[in-house]
């Protein structure tokens, strides 16, 4: 019976230096939490926010898109290419008038002639 009682003691006396060593590493574990934790929150936050905009302009850009794609699938669709191929000639005639100094003898002539109206 004394071996078994001193099994019991050196038990307990291992048993309370586990409990020691155990408060020990969650003291540890605490400490480091209250540093890692405030870090972590910052990651998740900022990874949330980037999910957050990838989202949006994902959206966005699927809407910009279904746009394009209903402009060329709808009937104005031949009406706006010959408005657009009308403006580009346009652009094209007033760079060929700017370019042989048409356009520039046009706008003094009527720069002066307003003048000449005002001073009536």
């Amino acid at each position: 019976m004394e071996d078994a009682g001193q099994l019991l003691e050196v038990a307990n006396k291992e048993l309370e230096k586990s409990k020691q060593q155990l408060k020990e590493t969650a003291a540890q574990i605490s400490k480091m939490s209250d540093v890692t934790l405030p870090i972590i929150t910052d990651q998740v936050n900022h990874i949330r926010s980037l999910r957050m905009t990838i989202t949006r302009e994902a959206e966005a850009t699927i809407e910009a898109l279904r746009q394009v794609s209903q402009f060329f699938l709808e009937s104005r669709y031949e009406e706006e290419m010959t408005r657009v191929q009308r403006f580009v000639g346009l652009c094209e005639q007033l760079r060929a008038l700017k370019q042989d100094g048409t356009l520039d003898a046009l706008s003094d002539t009527i720069i002066r002639l307003a003048y000449k109206e005002q001073s009536r």
